[in-house]
């Protein structure tokens, strides 16, 4: 008999859940912001200990990647449907990663985030030393030399000191064993960086870094306070909305119950108390807005947003072989096609953003690059 796919053993005592297999999209969600809660109570118990000299050193917050990257590729939601925030903790992915290949010696959770530090700075920067472990957790100098003489017990191929630079540099046999080099998770964070969002990414440090700029999409704070509050707390919203039907506006009893980014601007997925319809409503056009009493429907009736589809997407046939075969790699193709999982509710922001809703014949091969193969629903 098969196990419960949503029962989930634990990945140790005192641990996170593990994540189940073949996990539902908004059951994952629920599980990513237990897990993020679990470790910030971790966190705030690390601050009442004795961290002076402790093994279980605080883990500061300055050096935060996304928690979402630690979710296999497979299982991850395409970047028109995220709508979860970046996790707050640098240690979180630290955590999940190390649930498929334990070390054989229980290791503190504390000391695997500093192992994990620096094993990704010798992987992104070929260099790492005590002077960096002193200065990204504030440890002394006997605790860094501490934690390299571990990690070279742990992984004697992995790093190479270097005498005249006076610091560890990655081995030929170099093997990450305590994170996943994930190029997605820090171009984004670098990302953030050149949009002025975030500091100097914490391992690699200051790039130049060039952005192509988007238009701003203005939202009003307090809207976006009132909404917030109403997906929380299942309320409805009453607000004034412009739309191109209706420029001058009017107002409208809502129940939004998600936010969704199409990769241009943010969206209330709600559904509209007169007509009992679930649509989406660009949050800029929004205001005058005010909390009312509990929403009428669940979010459960919203079929198109818990409803999932497949775009199969190929290189457009009118390229060259040569010109097919830069595509598939651009866009990590296999067998000439790559599957993108979208929310029903969200498919026509990917298809408008790739350009697949239009006639392929409509444009040069080289402009329109992919095409859609079939689209087909969960």
């Amino acid at each position: 008999m098969s196990p419960d796919p949503k029962k989930s053993s634990r990945s140790g005592p005192g641990g996170p859940p593990r994540p189940p297999r073949d996990e539902d999209p908004a059951e994952r969600a629920a599980r990513i912001a237990r897990e993020i809660r679990f470790l910030e109570r971790r966190l705030e118990s690390l601050k009442k200990q004795d961290t002076s000299g402790a093994d279980d050193a605080l883990i500061p917050r300055s050096v935060a990647p996304p928690l979402l990257r630690r979710m296999p590729p497979r299982q991850r939601m395409p970047d028109p449907a995220l709508e979860l925030p970046p996790a707050p903790l640098f240690a979180a992915r630290f955590s999940l990663a190390l649930r498929a290949e334990e070390p054989a010696e229980a290791i503190p959770w504390a000391t695997r985030v500093r192992l994990a530090f620096i094993e990704e700075s010798a992987y992104w920067t070929d260099s790492v030393n005590r002077r960096d472990l002193m200065r990204q957790f504030g440890i002394s100098e006997q605790q860094a030399s501490g934690d390299f003489t571990r990690y070279q017990e742990l992984a004697p191929d992995n790093l190479v000191y270097d005498k005249s630079d006076k610091t560890y540099r990655a081995g030929e046999m170099f093997s990450p064993r305590f994170f996943t080099p994930d190029s997605a998770e820090t171009l984004s964070r670098l990302r953030l960086v050149s949009e002025g969002i975030t500091a100097d990414h914490p391992i690699i440090g200051a790039l130049v870094l060039g952005l192509a700029p988007a238009p701003a999409r203005p939202v009003e704070p307090e809207t976006l306070r009132i909404v917030i509050r109403a997906i929380r707390e299942r309320r409805q919203v009453s607000a004034h909305y412009v739309s191109f039907s209706q420029s001058d506006g009017r107002m409208r009893r809502l129940e939004p119950h998600a936010l969704a980014y199409d990769g241009f601007r943010w969206h209330a997925r709600a559904r509209d108390v007169e007509d009992g319809a679930f649509k989406d409503y660009v949050l800029g056009r929004l205001s005058k807005a005010d909390l009312l009493g509990l929403s009428e429907r669940d979010t459960a009736d919203d079929k198109d947003w818990n409803s999932w589809i497949t775009l199969t997407i190929a290189p457009n046939p009118g390229l060259s072989p040569a010109q097919k075969k830069v595509i598939e790699r651009d866009y990590g193709m296999r067998a000439g096609v790559a599957n993108l999982k979208v929310r029903k509710a969200l498919a026509y922001y990917t298809k408008h953003r790739l350009g697949l809703d239009l006639d392929p014949k409509a444009r040069r091969p080289e402009d329109q690059q992919v095409i859609l193969v079939t689209s087909s629903e969960e």
